[in-house]
């Protein structure tokens, strides 16, 4: 009855790693993990998110200026308000109009995400390395799913008598026991589950959508501000030349962020990029947790180890007992052989 107690629970344990394996859909999740990290990586490094801070900074010094000091000054030569000003921009130069009002906000969020990602570099280098670094993730879920499938067929085999059966479950136990705190599997689940609670409000299906309108508008407005600003030298009577040397003086970021726009905007595309890329990658793994499955790991390598030790224990002893008593059963005795009658004589 014990080792049948032992078969099902084996066989329980079996089951329910293969259920884990399928239901949690794990072979998706770990082939979207390996795509996120593979191209998450670049952009976690120290100097490529120094370079994007460093945009960000020259882009809000750049329109911030221009919305301090350029629309004041148009407003002073068109006679009008700063307000009236921007409508017009709006009006006339709608491109133009967008970014103006929409990057400021923009800009925000990318300085927000970037805080991120520089908070969560040593988590992530952490959560990339799962199981290891130079084994990909993909493994994991053939490791379970052979793990099961050999689970039950170790159940099945304890039916039967023998040591061979509860031998191999503590092995299997101490695999599933000692096999994650060999790989650190705790501490990096615990970082993982950090960077997913860390990411979840930064990275957003919309943001990643307004940041593609934000900078698409942002490519087609260099046109759309050459127009704007030789009409601007036009309402001040200034001849091109002039009115380059005009916005030079009063508006310097503005003016060499605009002659640098592709290069300063490069960055920035690289980034969204990779955001709409794994968007789909990162919601497979935005509600994860990977806690859990480390207490499931040691939770049934433990069970696996006392209960294949129990029956180990029990067949020892079972075989001692065995020795013994047939050590000690006496032997059995043997009939004298019979003895003719003598003749009479």
């Amino acid at each position: 009855m014990r080792r049948r107690a032992v078969a099902v629970v084996m066989v329980a344990i079996g089951v329910a790693l293969i259920g884990l394996t399928l239901g949690a859909n794990l072979f998706g999740r770990t082939k979207a993990h390996e795509g996120l990290t593979d191209d998450f990586r670049p952009l976690m490094d120290k100097t490529v998110l120094s370079r994007l801070r460093a945009d960000v900074d020259g882009f809000q010094a750049a329109f911030t200026e221009f919305d301090k000091k350029g629309v004041p000054m148009l407003a002073g030569v068109q006679k009008t308000s700063p307000d009236e000003v921007r409508a017009s921009i709006a009006k006339n130069y709608p491109t133009a109009g967008v970014v103006l009002a929409e990057l400021p906000a923009a800009l925000t969020e990318y300085t927000g995400l970037i805080n991120t990602f520089e908070a969560q570099r040593d988590n992530f280098r952490s959560a990339d390395a799962i199981p290891t670094k130079s084994v990909p993730s993909t493994v994991t879920p053939w490791v379970m799913l052979a793990f099961g499938v050999l689970a039950i067929g170790v159940g099945i085999l304890m039916l039967r008598p023998g040591i061979v059966a509860p031998v191999v479950m503590v092995a299997m136990g101490l695999a599933l026991l000692l096999g994650p705190l060999a790989l650190s599997f705790p501490r990096k689940a615990v970082d993982a589950d950090a960077v997913n609670a860390a990411f979840k409000p930064a990275i957003t299906k919309e943001l990643v959508a307004e940041a593609k309108q934000v900078f698409g508008s942002l490519d087609a407005m260099s046109s759309e501000m050459d127009s704007m600003i030789a009409d601007i030298g036009k309402s001040m009577g200034l001849d091109p030349a002039q009115t380059k040397a005009l916005m030079g003086a009063v508006l310097p970021k503005f003016t060499a962020m605009m002659a640098d726009l592709p290069a300063k905007t490069g960055g920035f595309k690289e980034l969204i990029g990779t955001l709409d890329g794994n968007i789909d990658n990162y919601y497979l793994l935005r509600n994860m947790a990977f806690q859990p499955f480390v207490w499931v790991f040691l939770l049934m390598g433990t069970a696996m180890t006392l209960a294949g030790a129990f029956v180990f224990k029990v067949e020892r002893q079972l075989a001692r007992a065995a020795r013994l008593a047939g050590a000690a059963m006496p032997g059995m005795p043997v009939a004298p052989t019979a003895t003719p009658p003598a003749a009479n004589q």
